[in-house]
């Protein structure tokens, strides 16, 4: 019975640990790079126009964007919490220059 508990403690400590590393490195590492990310936009950015290709989610507020820059195509996932949004419809984007693959929606 002793080493049942032993364990139950050891698998505690275990999930404990695996908790702290998530809070400790990964979520500071994630705010830095989301931030960077946003730097880079304010400091390179340029704006494009977008088309809305796809809607997704519950409440069909994940949309799937498509923009062109320099005779190449990009797309990428954003979430919006307006209900105003379809299939076809045009969106101002800023775009990194440097990765044109980072961009957001200007609102």
């Amino acid at each position: 019975m002793k080493k049942r508990t032993k364990l139950k403690d050891i698998k505690g400590w275990i999930i404990g640990v695996t908790i702290m590393i998530i809070l400790v490195i990964i979520m500071p590492w994630a705010y830095w790079t989301n931030h960077q990310r946003s730097i880079n936009l304010s400091e390179r950015g340029k704006t494009v126009e977008a088309t809305i290709i796809k809607l997704e989610g519950l409440k069909k507020n994940k949309m799937n964007l498509k923009y062109t820059i320099k005779g190449k195509s990009y797309t990428g996932w954003r979430d919006d919490y307006s209900n105003e949004i379809n299939v076809g419809d045009k969106l101002k984007i800023v775009y990194d220059s440097i990765d044109p693959s980072n961009f957001k929606i200007i609102k």
